[in-house]
């Protein structure tokens, strides 16, 4: 619900209280959708070293559990995220010192692969 209403700060604090829950609980397929939900809410606040952290979570989460599909959605909903955010985690200088991109971060997907 946050996430559809874009109250990402919100989305944050109710997140990161499930995620405690779900380790407590050894709720593993739980743990990695709250932590792609995390990344897509970090990225809407401008936090991407915290998203990509949260994501290559999530998705090491799937990868363990031979859950492809999951993977792929993961990817996907990150995708969505942040190309409706216009936001990237990486940003690259630019002429006449500004800085920041709204390319897409680079995801060596292979890399994240089991």
């Amino acid at each position: 619900m946050y996430l559809e209403q874009e109250s990402f700060a919100d989305a944050v604090d109710l997140l990161e209280r499930c995620l405690a829950i779900t380790l407590e609980a050894d709720l593993r397929h739980l743990e990695g959708r709250t932590r792609a939900n995390l990344a897509r809410s970090y990225v809407g606040l401008n936090r991407f070293e915290e998203a990509e952290t949260a994501l290559r979570q999530s998705l090491g989460v799937f990868n363990r559990l031979g859950d492809r599909y999951a993977v792929g959605q993961v990817l996907k909903n990150y995708g969505l995220g942040v190309s409706e955010t216009g936001s990237s985690i990486r940003s690259s200088p630019r002429p006449g010192g500004a800085s920041g991109s709204c390319r897409p971060p680079v995801m060596d997907v292979q890399a994240i692969g089991p």
